[in-house]
């Protein structure tokens, strides 16, 4: 997921069944190094399903973020970022796609 400074966690479910298919936490960074700039968020833990979770591509999901809300923050938003593969691979007159 993809959050901004403020974020707490970022939480994807299954729109029709309500169960939790990912919950992703931040990282903040705790130095001056760049990439763990104190206070800035530098990283999100990720959700990998072995074996692939499998879904339709009419399936509603939603996502729920949290952010602190005892301080003022500008640019509040989140996102996922997922990567997906159909199933069986596509092919043209019944020989694979060329790969590029």
């Amino acid at each position: 997921g993809h959050l901004h400074v403020g974020g707490l966690s970022l939480d994807l479910y299954d729109d029709e069944s309500g169960e939790l298919i990912c919950h992703s936490e931040p990282t903040y960074g705790t130095g001056s190094a760049a990439g763990d700039e104190l206070g800035y968020l530098t990283g999100m833990s990720s959700c990998t399903f072995d074996p692939p979770l499998r879904m339709t591509r009419d399936a509603v999901v939603r996502t729920v973020a949290r952010y602190n809300n005892t301080v003022p923050h500008h640019g509040v938003m989140a996102l996922w970022l997922m990567e997906v593969a159909d199933p069986v691979a596509p092919t043209i007159q019944g020989e694979p796609l060329p790969s590029f």
